[in-house]
Order: structure tokens, then sequence, then C-alpha cells
């Protein structure tokens, strides 16, 4: 059996939270794994000897507790665990969010290829008030780079199982940005590798207030236009790509935020680089129809 790495980061959350995390990577039907729990709350010195303590209470060699001398954002305190992982594979989990027993063994199965740079799957998204909603995300069996310029299908750093070599060679976590980290991982990783789906949900990703979309949408658009900027040559290679991510991002923009401004920008940016363009318009259409659908769908649900 394969070592797989995990690495856990947290930033000031309370044990209770942890605790659901990690107690879902020791209960993978996987064993053969090592966990770093990276602490990138240093100033905390309270929460931080308690974690400490409460590690310490598992007797698991497996746990290495790794707290940082200062905050360095949730891209190094990822980094800082892959840099200590002795795995083939490596998995990334963040704090409030949960595995399901199976996710390990399901994803490793898929691995056999070395061509294989990550392997994700579907999840179940859990609202604060304890709804959850199955994503099942698109299946990508070609044109990976084309693909993941166009939008993130892998999603969350907790949902993909990913090649540790492939990871570090394609530079590991970008610590300039402040969202989108993921996203801009993926790209790199997709120029060089290919993914695989698994469409059993193996995740429950726990939506919150602390989501950078719903806390600070303005960042989360500032993480993109980075995105944007950085990925500029590959873009202009996949011109189709790049006008269906503008048009993408314009509707999150519109539909998830209510951001006008936002909206305008990147339909701007879309017009003005191909004016006639099938995106432009189809986009908006297709996805206010499945809006539309979706609220027709819960006022008769109400009414029965």
């Amino acid at each position: 059996m394969d070592l797989i790495s995990v690495v856990i980061t947290t930033y000031n959350r309370p044990i209770k939270v942890i605790k659901r995390a990690l107690d879902s990577v020791l209960q993978q039907s996987y064993k053969n794994i090592e966990v770093f729990l990276v602490n990138d709350s240093p100033l905390n010195i309270e929460l931080s000897n308690s974690i400490e303590k409460w590690i310490e209470s598992y007797k698991d060699d497996r746990i290495k507790y790794i707290i940082h001398e200062k905050n360095m954002g949730a891209c190094q305190a990822r980094n800082t665990g892959a840099e200590r992982a002795n795995g083939m594979y490596i998995a990334f989990l963040d704090d409030d969010d949960e595995w399901l027993p199976n996710k390990l063994s399901k994803q490793i199965q898929c691995m056999s290829n070395s061509q294989i740079g990550l392997v994700y799957c579907s999840s179940f998204i859990v609202r604060e008030n304890g709804i959850k909603k199955l994503h099942v995300p698109k299946n990508v069996s070609h044109d990976f780079e084309k693909e993941i310029l166009c939008d993130n299908f892998v999603g969350s750093t907790s949902f993909p199982l990913l090649r540790l070599k492939a990871f570090k060679e394609c530079g590991m976590f970008d610590t300039k940005l402040v969202s989108c980290q993921d996203y801009d991982m993926w790209i790199r990783i997709l120029k060089k590798y290919k993914a695989i789906l698994v469409e059993e949900p193996l995740c429950n990703y726990y939506l919150s207030n602390d989501s950078v979309f719903k806390k600070n949408s303005s960042k989360y658009m500032d993480g993109d236009l980075y995105i944007l900027e950085k990925y500029h040559n590959d873009f202009e290679k996949y011109q189709d790509s790049y006008l269906y991510h503008l048009n993408n991002m314009a509707l999150n923009a519109l539909l998830m935020n209510h951001d006008c401004k936002m909206y305008f920008l990147y339909k701007a940016k879309a017009i003005s680089y191909k004016p006639f363009n099938k995106y432009n318009y189809m986009l908006f259409f297709i996805k206010g129809i499945k809006k539309a659908n979706k609220l027709v769908g819960r006022i008769k649900s109400n009414t029965d």
C-alpha cells in the first residue's frame, strides 16, 4: 500500500470543528496515511496549547502537529505540510470540511497511470442550516488544460487526491494569491497531467460565513482577475475558454452575489474581446433558465 500524506490546515478554529476533520481522516478505510496538522494562528497561544494536548491524547504516531512561528496564510500552511510529506500521494483537507470513509481508497484506485495528476470527486455541499445538496462536477476526459481554463471543475482543496510528484513539480500553492489558490494549482497541474473523476460523493463541504465568496466577494474576484493575468498566454491559446470563463464569472457575480459592478466588468471584457462570440449571449439564458426552473420547483413543492 502506497503512503498517502494528508495535510489539514487550521486557523483559529474551535477544537470540536478540527476534531470532525481529523477524525474523518483517521477513520478512512485506507489506513496507510500520515497526517500533518498545520496551525497558522500562533498568536492564539491558549488555543495552540489546547490543540497540542488534544493531539497528544490520540496517541497516534501518524499525526504530526506543526505550529507556524507567525501567521503565513492558508497557502503557505498547505505548503509547509507538503514539504514534510513522505507519501507518493497527497491530499489536503480544510479544517471545517469532512471526508467520507472511503474517500482515499476510492481515489487511489484511479492512480495506476502515472499520467494522472489528480483524482477529484463529487461532494455534498452542507449549508449552515444543515441542508445537504449533492454536487457532481463536470466529468472531463480530455482537453484538460482547455477545460480547467473555462472554470474550476475540480473544486475545493478538500476534494482531490494529488500525485505528490506532480504537485511539487508544478510549484505547489502560490502564496501571493488571497483567493482562487486551489483553482490556480489545478490549472498548473492540468497543463501537464490528466485528471479522473470519482462520481461518488466523498466529501462534506461545509458552506459557512467564512467562505470567501460569501464573506468577501471582492477578494474572490481579485483572485480571479489575478488568474486571468497570470495565464494570459494560455487564454490566448484557448480563446473560447477565455470567453466562457469571463461570462461564467459575470454570471457568478450577478446570480450568486448580486454584484452588478463585477458583472458588467466581466461582460465588458468578454464583449470587447470578441463581440459576437456565442458565449457572450448563450450562458445567460442557459443559467437563467436553470435558476428559474429551480425557483418554480421550490414554489411548487411549497404549495403541494
